[in-house]
């Protein structure tokens, strides 16, 4: 959260009073009061809020001082927190890296917000590779018009006009409306904390899979059939039936390394009763997807990989005639390709 010129910005102190109302906003999307009849509702329902202030407001304007952050992180890691959340800008200097290193090493997930350049840049958090980076969506499910995007990101979510609980300056609580990928990342970061409590043996990475791997697509939107919006717009119904959550699965082999998902091709195109896919991949668990023009997932396979390149089929059977979007994903990186089933 953020002080104002006013208060006492510099001193350590334990009074994290929000002064500039981002951090409320952006608490509030995490895991505001749920069904009391009041206001809005927390993504991350019944999860608990570790307030940590820092950064200060001045004016219409927020800043974070990097060495405040990795304090905070070290700080917030040690107590327990198992999701951390990083709505604001970043640069590599003031311990950050070190911080973020610790964090994920003792499996706690970085929610990062891409940023709201409406290009490829990234900054440091957001382009680390063992951060969650998350994009923003509108209310058709494309790219928000004003988010960020790159081959970095891991997964978008809402950022067009949400709801949220704001405190004004100077103290009024109130309810506003704001848009931007800081909107977003809370929302990941609520549905990391729900996936924790329904299965509190999973770690960090694993967390991170399940929510990549249970998107929903963004058909037709050229940035996401690209590969530079992550897998997909979030899905709390679709993350927590996922079957990664079943014990049986808890000990299933995660990724541990960056790598590139690529599908090389699918054959043929138009087909009538199979599809032959040639992909790459660092080894571990493929996921295939398979989604009607309307974003409607009509097919998923589960795969374990050696790695590098290799291929598989799958069967067309009750499939129609239409365009289809093929995603693969290894819930590290993934890739879509589009192939014509003619019956």
């Amino acid at each position: 959260m953020r002080g104002d010129r006013y208060e006492d910005c510099f001193i350590e102190d334990n009074d994290p009073m929000d002064w500039y109302g981002h951090g409320t906003l952006v608490a509030g999307v995490a895991s505001a009061t749920t069904d009391n009849g009041v206001g809005v509702s927390g993504v991350g329902w019944g999860a608990r809020i570790m307030v940590l202030r820092a950064g200060w407001g001045w004016g219409p304007y927020g800043f974070v001082r990097m060495d405040f952050c990795a304090r905070a992180i070290f700080y917030a890691v040690n107590m327990g927190a198992c999701v951390v959340n990083c709505s604001w800008s970043s640069s590599n200097s003031g311990g950050i890296s070190a911080a973020v290193s610790y964090a994920v090493s003792k499996g706690v997930v970085v929610v990062v917000a891409v940023g709201n350049t409406g290009d490829e840049y990234s900054h440091y958090l957001a382009s680390r590779g063992d951060t969650f980076c998350v994009a923003g969506s509108d209310m058709n499910g494309r790219r928000a018009i004003f988010s960020s995007y790159g081959s970095n990101v891991d997964v978008s979510a809402p950022a067009f006009s949400i709801m949220s609980t704001y405190r004004r300056y100077l103290g009024e609580h109130i309810y506003v409306s704001r848009s931007g990928t800081s909107m977003s990342a809370p929302q990941v970061s609520g549905l990391c904390a729900l996936i924790k409590a329904q299965n509190p043996s999973l770690g960090g990475k694993a967390i991170m899979w399940v929510v990549h791997n249970s998107t929903k697509p963004m058909i037709g939107d050229e940035e996401w059939e690209k590969g530079l919006m992550g897998s997909g717009i979030i899905s709390v119904e679709n993350a927590l039936c996922n079957e990664m959550l079943s014990s049986e699965c808890a000990n299933r082999e995660i990724p541990t390394e960056v790598g590139v998902v690529k599908i090389l091709s699918v054959s043929p195109s138009p087909s009538d009763d199979y599809i032959d896919v040639m992909f790459s991949s660092p080894c571990g668990v493929l996921s295939a997807d398979i989604f009607d023009i309307s974003g409607r997932k009509v097919l998923k396979r589960v795969f374990n990989v050696s790695g590098g390149e290799g291929e598989f089929s799958i069967l067309l059977d009750n499939f129609n005639s239409g365009v289809y979007v093929l995603r693969l994903s290894d819930g590290i990186a993934s890739d879509t390709m589009r192939f014509i089933c003619i019956k």
